[in-house]
């Protein structure tokens, strides 16, 4: 047992001596180790390796700003501006220090105190890009785009190759354009008899602060007759996760309801799966409808797949189905590549048509879909799409027949 317990005293010994052998290196040796430990997030040992330096050679800034930094990286942020309002005391100038500071302040929410450390800082390094780059950057966080587009510009100038800049400005561009024009047409085109029917819309989109919203033109020329709907969508933000989405339409043609209206909620949940449950309404002439809609969105990698159930209860029917999507989503903004597909029995109007009557009634209609569609960024404001759907459903409620419509569809987009 005695020699057990000389056996841990002398390890014990030993393993201190280790310890501390670091103290026996250089000045450099010890700084370079405190650096990496501050790296692998070690940041008792590096401050102790720190402060043993500092004791030798107080004024070593350098030292200085690499203690805080490792109180920056623990979020202890009043530590570091501490140690970095010290070291430009002593050297107002000094980029580094004027640096750190400014991460800090912007880090901790204080965008007011970073704006007012980079403008000193410019009056010591006007020409500094990194200074510059920062500015810009608080302006951005702030919200004022234009002066952040303002001040990149004065990046570009210094240095017309600087590519982070050079980025920022294009992200910049692309937030300040609130306003989005939509021109959309279609055509379908029936296996049967009936001659091919014309649609399409005419839109705005504004983003705002709060959300965004649509007002939207539909127009529609089939069975001999020609019709318009005028449509507004609002997305409001209720939080970082949580949006709504709410919609209404009226049209006093026969070929749309008299009025639509839509609601949903979104959540999104994990970051990468989005939930939503919510209605439509549809009035026309003399009949109503309720359907009821859902969703889920998966976010995986550089795709989302998503699915959308509708259904509908009335007292004379009852009608379900289902669709599914694959988006495959391109580093170039505004580019993609959908799949959809769907199949069940939805409720149908049929009012003035060749082959419904001249009366207005429902009917639960079989269909199997499927449609791709392919939108490719043209430049910084402009893009385009093209559909192409195909839907195999019942021709009428009372037979067999079924009727094969072929559908294309292109959209412009512009943003400004």
């Amino acid at each position: 047992m005695k020699y057990l317990y000389i056996t841990c005293i002398m390890l014990l010994l030993v393993s201190a001596a280790h310890a501390q052998s670091w103290k026996n290196q250089s000045i450099e040796q010890i700084f370079k180790q405190a650096r990496t430990e501050a790296r692998e997030k070690e940041f008792a040992k590096s401050r102790e390796k720190l402060q043993y330096i500092l004791h030798f050679v107080p004024n070593y800034h350098d030292v200085s700003l690499q203690m805080g930094r490792t109180y920056a990286w623990e979020g202890r942020y009043m530590d570091a501006l501490l140690i970095y309002n010290r070291v430009l005391k002593q050297d107002p100038g000094f980029i580094d220090a004027l640096h750190a500071k400014i991460d800090v302040e912007i880090w901790s929410d204080k965008l007011d105190k970073a704006y007012e450390t980079t403008r000193q800082a410019l009056e010591y390094h006007p020409d500094n890009e990194g200074f510059l780059l920062k500015k810009a950057k608080i302006y951005q966080y702030g919200g004022d785009h234009d002066r952040a587009i303002e001040t990149l510009n004065e990046v570009l100038k210094v240095n017309p190759a600087n590519i982070e800049a050079l980025d920022l400005k294009i992200v910049l561009e692309e937030e300040s354009r609130q306003y989005t024009a939509v021109v959309r047409s279609g055509v379908d085109m029936f296996d049967q008899s009936f001659d091919p029917a014309i649609f399409g819309s005419v839109e705005v989109n504004k983003k705002n602060n709060w959300g965004a919203v649509i007002a939207r033109v539909n127009y529609a020329h089939r069975f001999e007759q020609f019709g318009l709907q005028g449509e507004v969508d609002v997305y409001p933000v209720i939080t970082d996760k949580v949006y709504g989405y709410i919609n209404y339409g009226f049209s006093q043609s026969v070929l749309f309801s008299n009025h639509r209206i839509g609601a949903e909620v979104y959540a999104v949940a994990f970051d990468k799966l989005e939930t939503s449950f919510g209605a439509r309404y549809l009035q026309f002439s003399t009949q109503s409808i309720v359907t009821y809609t859902a969703s889920l969105r998966y976010y995986w990698r550089s795709y989302e797949i998503s699915m959308r159930p509708f259904y509908t209860h009335e007292k004379s029917f009852a009608a379900a189905s289902i669709d599914f999507g694959v988006k495959r989503n391109f580093k170039k903004p505004e580019t993609y590549l959908e799949f959809t597909a769907g199949l069940g029995y939805s409720p149908d109007i049929r009012i003035n048509q060749t082959f419904a009557g001249q009366t207005e009634s429902f009917y639960t209609l079989e269909s199997k879909r499927a449609s791709i569609k392919v939108q490719k960024s043209l430049g910084d404001r402009w893009s385009a799409a093209v559909e192409s759907r195909v839907n195999y459903r019942e021709l009428s409620a009372e037979s067999d027949e079924y009727l094969l419509i072929t559908s294309l569809i292109s959209t412009i987009k512009f943003k400004f």
